[in-house]
């Protein structure tokens, strides 16, 4: 006998299938639906605004939060609000309804919520004083010890830093992102790299199996994670690296991905597939760079001559060609090319993120950091590591980043896929306008786009530099100032994909 669905599952179900396709207008009638019909049960409407969370539907889960608040108002559903307006950014309200629930009973979420809201308006004092506040009422919260030690570096209190995220880590070594941090504050720190690769490799299980855990949760995976792990492990194939692959696995992404051109924003997973995944997910490539190099950075550069055209440069801007040594480019970029670190997703873009703390982190990187304090001791004089990243784009659209500042001081940007990939040779690289973020913009600010930030550049004039696309070229420059990716034109395949690697210097703050 076929089992009969539950008429609210079969919405969720048409919603789902909505958000796949990516036809929010479809999605957003299925939710209207229950609306309407639903509006006084509150177990419908606490299923929908779980699902609208678990694929980070917040306008539509703030709807469903607001309609639960009419008919039963308890300081959950208040926080709950209060956090989906931080989600979309709407700080003020957050901040307010997080108070009115503290005004009904004293609470660990609002505390650490509106300690959060602190934090994001670098106000770091009030940001501390309010999860002090949360600690005391959970003394055992692996939140607040992280989020605690991340306040602390943003202090430069190494010491308070490390021993909050050592707590975190303590109360609960399944979460990666107090091992990244942790990583992060080693590396600033100067920790020996024996150590910090050791951290690397504990935090890499955790990542694998928050991964796998989140797709059993969503039975989703987004659709360019998917099409990269694919076109890795073909490569991976033809270079020997590894045996030929299943044919089970081959089948199932020419039949999730490749006929359909990835038009859609996520895949929908059955169980078995969900097993695939899974298996793919654990099952990674590690390359291992060359150690011990001569050079890291390309000896035949004046280094003197880059530092002086930096500091007399308005905005400060100098653009390096032939930046990496031609065997620590030939190694990062095979690193990269074949190591299993891309896990960071983001929604509705065509690019993939690795980060330091999270494995994107070698021998080659570190030979990298260290001769760049070496040579360039004025630029970066007394201004710790904050970040390293890897972005890799998918190349089927012509979509780079957005206008961002961040929020170091120094940036180093460079290019790491051959010039004869780019279709477009005078694009392709980084645009930086000629404003830097105002002093009283906090990172919300000036990290989203805007009415804000495009009222700010219009007044500017929108003045800016162009800098094409360069294989091997790096762009030193002032990290609070309006940068964007250029127009994208590469070819549609694995070795073509357009990589840079982003590393910041000092503290904004």
């Amino acid at each position: 006998m076929n089992k009969i669905r539950n008429p609210i599952d079969t919405i969720i179900a048409k919603a789902k299938d909505f958000y796949i396709e990516d036809n929010y207008v479809e999605e957003k009638k299925c939710y209207e639906k229950i609306w309407t019909v639903y509006k006084d049960n509150i177990t419908t409407l606490t299923k929908l605004l779980n699902f609208q969370i678990s694929i980070e539907r917040w306008e539509a889960a703030l709807t469903t939060g607001l309609l639960i608040r009419e008919i039963r108002n308890s300081t959950d559903i208040i926080n709950n609000i209060a956090l989906l307006n931080v989600k979309l950014k709407k700080f003020e309200e957050s901040e307010k309804l997080y108070k009115e629930s503290l005004l009904i009973e004293e609470n660990f979420t609002a505390y650490e919520g509106i300690g959060y809201i602190n934090f994001l308006k670098e106000d770091f004092k009030e940001a501390k004083n309010y999860y002090n506040k949360a600690k005391n009422l959970q003394p055992q919260s692996y939140a607040v010890f992280n989020q605690l030690g991340v306040i602390y570096r943003s202090l430069g209190d190494y010491k308070e830093a490390k021993r909050n995220f050592q707590k975190a880590i303590e109360i609960n070594n399944s979460i990666s992102t107090s091992f990244a941090n942790l990583i992060n504050l080693e590396i600033s720190y100067g920790a020996p790299l024996e150590e910090i690769l050791l951290l690397i490799e504990k935090n890499k299980e955790v990542l694998i199996e928050e991964e796998i855990s989140k797709i059993k949760d969503t039975k989703l995976i987004k659709t360019y994670r998917l099409y990269h792990a694919y076109q890795q492990i073909l490569y991976l194939e033809s270079i020997k690296k590894i045996n030929q692959y299943q044919e089970i696995y081959k089948k199932f992404f020419e039949e999730k991905i490749l006929a359909e051109k990835i038009k859609n924003n996520s895949v929908n997973l059955e169980d078995s597939e969900i097993k695939i995944v899974s298996d793919i997910i654990r099952n990674g490539y590690s390359y291992k760079p060359k150690s011990n190099l001569d050079n890291y950075l390309n000896k035949n550069n004046n280094w003197n001559e880059i530092e002086d055209q930096y500091f007399n440069s308005s905005p400060s801007v100098v653009i390096v060609d032939n930046f990496l040594d031609s065997i620590a480019l030939e190694e990062i970029r095979n690193y990269l090319l074949e190591s299993s670190i891309w896990n960071e997703t983001y929604y509705h873009s065509n690019y993939i993120g690795a980060f330091c703390g999270k494995g994107n982190y070698s021998t080659i990187h570190h030979g990298i950091l260290i001769e760049l304090n070496k040579l360039l001791p004025n630029i970066l004089k007394e201004l710790k590591f904050e970040q390293l990243w890897s972005f890799n784009y998918n190349n089927l659209n012509n979509k780079g980043i957005e206008a961002h500042a961040d929020f170091a001081k120094v940036n180093i940007n460079f290019w790491l896929t051959p010039d004869s990939f780019n279709k477009e040779k005078d694009q392709g690289g980084l645009k930086i306008y000629q404003t830097p973020a105002p002093a009283d913009w906090n990172f919300i600010d000036y990290n989203t786009r805007n009415e804000n930030m495009d009222k700010l550049l219009k007044n500017q004039n929108n003045n800016y530099i162009t800098i094409p696309y360069k294989f091997n070229r790096a762009v030193i420059f002032d990290s609070s100032l309006f940068h964007e990716t250029q127009h994208l034109s590469f070819e549609d395949h694995y070795e073509a994909r357009r990589i840079n690697s982003t590393i910041l210097f000092g503290n904004r703050y």
